[in-house]
């Protein structure tokens, strides 16, 4: 935009100014209330040449006059260069405040017979309020209020009530003078207490603060605030906000006894609004186990050493590796890394060498494998460096097939190393036999039966997954048809290498089926039961779940125990079909935990109840012909038993 400069004459300063547009004023006029003089007019001009001088019709000369009788007022506004424009406004007179609707104020907890329940809302809500202090709401317009404190400037209103249902009142209110208003008021929501879920725990070793616990926590089923406090002995030993979104919280460094998890409404400011409401909580226990005395822990953090001086720089200079996979000899004993690149494990008193397994990456500090001496505690941080530029790669796994239900696939894309991918290209041809119903994310083009995603970069060692819900024909014919799918992976940058940028499964459609069970495809896809020594390289695992109760699922747990036949650590992460954290434990545990699923019951949503997590994992080399290979999955539904498949 091209400015016009005029020159204007001042004594002897010559000053250069922009080119403006015309002069205006709007006016913003708040009435009287009551007979009370309390009235307002503001005035916000705009163009001209600022500075700017204001003369009203009262003779003031600031921005804005108050104290003001119904009336009409006029202000004239000249600006630097002596341009003037007048404006004028009336300024109405009521003798009530007006109806306010108060849609942000809510109980933060109802109980019966809680004293300590409250609703807050503040006087901000109050449009064109015009309070004048002090202000109150007296105690008679709801019978059953039990306290009302009055407001002496303009704070938070805090209501006290006694076991009152939850409702939507009309709540009159005044001010000093007398002026009286009413404002439409929510007042008590019953709470809906989060479901607390242990989703893991870890036992001390005797008087060593070495044990841990992870839980996970729903929201308050009427977003109400939630504080979360761990507690011992009547000690808090940790408090964290819950808050609007579910939360998975990890607690370290226990000794051995038993815990309390304790949520109660969120405590507010200062004064009356910070009264603690113990009576509106809800608890549980959780016991870490002793694991005696005779055990250690080892812990610390994996992350790249680029400056391969083995000493760990910050996150933003070294990146930390998450799902790293460490093994200790003899046992062997696993374990794997946090979404921060930490990992800690218990194991009993002894020598042990420690390395690191994975395939892109490796461990070069302290020099593999590293002699480790576990007594009491010790941290060893793990550097790394890469042995490829970039490697990515794809995984597929289903659900079930059945005539006239929805066939689930998942995809997931993974990064194993920390170079980033670029931009990336997914393409996905499923069977024609079956019929697209929706995808997420969604797809860039839909052609026929081949989805497309075109996205953005994967950063170092990230993950994302996308979810497919195809249709089948209500076709018994169908039953036994091999339904196949094939999945393509490209990245920008180029991949190192490219054999696991491709996948393919296959399902068979079934009639009547067990809906938690576990299905093996060997590599070859020659056979579901039988592993071709010289032909097959690996099996893949696929554990599938359904919740056929009564009633939601808020967390779901499975695990499976290796047989001693297959290797732990080749263990590969296939596809699931929700968010989940995956791990190898103890001496060959897969681990798959999906917090906060809210997996609904097949009576109210039969498509959504299902759900499957998948792993891919070699078996240990020499495999002797007849070998069986067998392991049980256990899928924990909650706190009910788990269901064995």
């Amino acid at each position: 935009m091209t400015q016009r400069l005029r020159v204007v004459l001042l004594g002897l300063s010559v000053l250069l100014v922009p080119g403006s547009q015309a002069l205006t004023v709007t006016l913003t006029t708040y009435p009287e209330y009551c007979g009370n003089a309390n009235g307002q007019v503001f005035a916000y001009p705009s163009g001209g040449v600022p500075p700017y001088s204001y003369l009203w019709s009262t003779l003031a000369t600031e921005q804005y006059i108050n104290n003001l009788s119904a009336g009409t007022y006029s202000v004239t506004v000249t600006d630097f260069e002596g341009t003037q424009v007048t404006e004028q406004t009336t300024v109405l007179a009521y003798s009530s405040f007006p109806y306010t609707e108060i849609g942000g104020a809510r109980a933060y907890c109802y109980a019966p017979n809680n004293e300590y329940c409250h609703s807050v809302f503040s006087t901000n809500a109050l449009t064109e309020s015009n309070l004048s202090v002090p202000f109150a709401f007296p105690i008679q317009t709801i019978g059953y209020l039990s306290e009302v404190i009055s407001g002496v400037s303009f704070p938070d209103i805090l209501i006290n009530y006694d076991g009152v249902p939850g409702g939507t009142f009309e709540v009159n209110y005044q001010d000093a003078t007398g002026c009286i208003g009413t404002a439409l008021l929510h007042v008590g929501y019953p709470v809906q207490w989060p479901v607390i879920s242990v989703l893991d725990v870890q036992g001390a070793c005797g008087s060593a603060a070495t044990g841990s616990m992870q839980v996970a926590f729903t929201t308050e089923g009427n977003s109400q605030n939630v504080d979360l406090h761990l507690k011992r002995n009547g000690v808090t030993l940790n408090t964290d906000y819950v808050g609007y979104t579910p939360l998975v919280k990890s607690f370290t460094g226990l000794l051995p006894g038993d815990y309390w998890v304790v949520l109660d409404i969120f405590g507010l400011g200062s004064g009356p609004l910070s009264q603690q409401m113990d009576a509106c909580g809800d608890s549980m226990m959780v016991t870490v186990p002793d694991l005696g005395p005779a055990c250690g822990n080892v812990n610390g953090t994996v992350y790249m050493d680029y400056s391969e001086d083995c000493v760990m720089g910050g996150s933003g200079s070294e990146t930390r590796v998450p799902g790293a996979l460490l093994e200790f000899t003899p046992g062997p004993y696993y374990a794997t890394a946090n979404s921060g690149g930490g990992y800690s494990i218990n194991l009993p008193s002894g020598p042990y060498a420690m390395q690191q397994i994975a395939a892109d990456i490796a461990q070069h500090c302290p020099t593999p494998p590293a002699p480790v001496n576990v007594s009491g505690v010790q941290t060893i941080n793990v550097g790394d460096t890469a042995l490829v530029p970039l490697d990515a790669q794809v995984m597929i796994a289903s659900g079930p097939a059945r005539p006239g239900f929805e066939l689930h696939y998942a995809i997931s894309q993974q990064n194993l190393t920390p170079a980033s991918t670029g931009n990336t290209s997914t393409v996905f041809t499923f069977d024609p036999a079956v019929s697209y119903i929706s995808a997420s994310p969604t797809p860039s083009s839909v052609v026929g039966n081949t989805l497309t995603w075109n996205q953005v970069s994967l950063g170092a060692f990230l993950e994302r997954s996308i979810q497919v819900r195809l249709q089948v024909p209500p076709d018994v014919g169908l039953i036994g048809t091999m339904l196949g799918a094939s999945l393509s992976f490209t990245t920008s940058n180029t991949d190192a290498v490219p054999a696991n940028n491709s996948a393919g499964t296959s399902v068979t459609v079934t009639g009547s089926f067990d809906p938690n069970d576990k299905t093996a495809n060997t590599s070859s896809g020659y056979s579901t039961s039988l592993f071709y020594i010289d032909v097959d390289n690996w099996i893949d695992y696929t554990i599938r779940f359904q919740n056929t109760g009564t009633d939601t699922a808020f967390t779901v747990i499975v695990t499976d125990t290796l047989q001693a036949a297959l290797d732990p650590a080749s263990i590969q992460w296939g596809a699931a079909s929700h968010g989940c954290t995956r791990s190898l434990v103890g001496q060959g545990v897969v681990k798959f935990i999906f917090p906060n699923i809210l997996l609904p019951d097949s009576n109210v949503n039969e498509p959504a109840s299902h759900g499957f997590a998948s792993f891919r994992i070699r078996p240990r080399l020499p495999l002797m012909p007849a070998t069986v290979i067998e392991n049980t999955a256990n899928i924990f539904f909650d706190f009910n038993d788990p269901v064995i498949t």
